[in-house]
């Protein structure tokens, strides 16, 4: 390799370094995060808790770094052997409350939102035949 090469390949990995930091690590990742949760913890809950009446566990609230710092809460299922009933179900649970469908991300998962608020649900299902129902808080920019 050329001492252009190298040089060109060092700055390559230094700025894929610095993009992946930037979208999600160090101190104003984490203190967007402690917003959120703050700002949106009790709502996220309480989302859990009443999809949780329909069949399902709420677990705890966790922070997701992965981009700018949201709250999220996630409801497992009940039954999760009984595959599509169970989807069909929780599906069915979130338009009856006013979620409306937002399309699916990658890997086949459904998302909803909520326009109004901002807030987001996200119905997965995993190969172990598990599903799930993240509850997600708006974005908060680590900047307001």
């Amino acid at each position: 390799m050329t001492a252009m090469g190298t040089r060109t390949a060092i700055l390559a990995l230094l700025t894929a370094t610095v993009a992946a930091c930037l979208a999600g690590c160090g101190t104003s990742g984490d203190e967007a995060c402690r917003r959120a949760v703050d700002a949106y913890g009790s709502t996220l809950e309480e989302l859990a808790r009443d999809l949780a009446t329909e069949g399902g566990s709420p677990g705890e609230i966790w922070c997701d770094t992965d981009g700018p710092g949201i709250a999220v809460v996630d409801v497992e299922a009940d039954r999760p052997n009984d595959f599509r009933a169970e989807t069909r179900r929780l599906r069915d649970a979130l338009l009856s409350r006013g979620w409306e469908p937002a399309g699916r991300v990658d890997g086949g998962a459904e998302t909803f939102e909520r326009p109004q608020d901002g807030y987001s649900a996200t119905l997965e299902t995993f190969l172990d035949g598990s599903i799930s129902v993240s509850f997600s808080s708006p974005h908060w920019s680590p900047g307001s």
